[in-house]
């Protein structure tokens, strides 16, 4: 298959916070560029060790505002009940179908969270469903959505390491934005300053292995990437 343009991207995290510290500095530079960005927080973090769910939006509607999405959203599945099932993928599909993302972003199937695995499983399993004519989905007004299928899934790197299959090169003002964004799910992160020297540390190899300012770390996980000319992939390199 072959990818020439995209302009619509939407990250899901299982909770608020894995978008920004997955990709955000992927998001933030997306909007930049004129894409249209979605984060989807799929649950408000019930049982996270520290903060309420209200702090827990207003910190997300704060991290939104700092990355620029066009929309952020939360999906208020139950945390820690995340499962492969049918009632979980329809849930992805209605997004699917309501936002028409071209590019899908999604956390590695492998991580030490098991809400970060298994959302991997659902969602990719939904956009599968979510191209088939005959499965029937509605709307929140009642009324039929339509098929759709997003060209590319990829994974992006939350605690857990991978070889990547992209490394997105991103400036040093969207790694910045990235931890303004972080920072603002303060009652996460109370003594942050060892969280960001690591993201800050594994941005900067991810530069080193590509030869631009800083790097967020990619799987793909539906297709083969296709190239129309190999100035695809050396535009970026120098």
């Amino acid at each position: 298959m072959i990818y020439q343009y995209w302009s619509y991207i939407c990250a899901f995290g299982p909770h608020p916070d894995d978008v920004d510290i997955g990709c955000g500095g992927t998001i933030w530079q997306a909007t930049q560029q004129g894409k249209k960005t979605i984060i989807i927080d799929c649950s408000s973090s019930l049982y996270a060790t520290r903060g309420t769910e209200h702090e827990r939006r207003e910190e997300a509607q704060k991290a939104w505002s700092i990355l620029g999405a066009h929309e952020r959203i939360n999906l208020m599945m139950q945390d820690c009940h995340f499962a492969d099932t049918h009632d979980q993928r329809h849930r992805i599909v209605t997004v699917l179908r309501q936002y028409k993302p071209e590019i899908v972003l999604v956390p590695h199937h492998r991580d030490r969270h098991p809400d970060h695995a298994i959302l991997s499983t659902i969602v990719y399993n939904a956009c599968f469903l979510s191209w088939l004519t005959k499965y029937i989905s509605h709307d929140d007004t009642d009324t039929p959505q339509t098929p759709h299928r997003p060209r590319l899934i990829l994974a992006y790197q939350i605690w857990n390491d991978a070889d990547p299959d992209i490394i997105m090169a991103i400036s040093p003002q969207a790694l910045e934005a990235k931890f303004h964004a972080f920072q603002s799910f303060h009652t996460q992160n109370p003594t942050n300053q060892h969280a960001f020297d690591y993201f800050r540390s594994r941005a900067t190899v991810l530069w080193f292995r590509i030869k631009q300012p800083y790097g967020e770390w990619f799987c793909v996980i539906n297709e083969k990437l296709g190239i129309t000319s190999f100035d695809h992939l050396i535009s970026g390199y120098r």
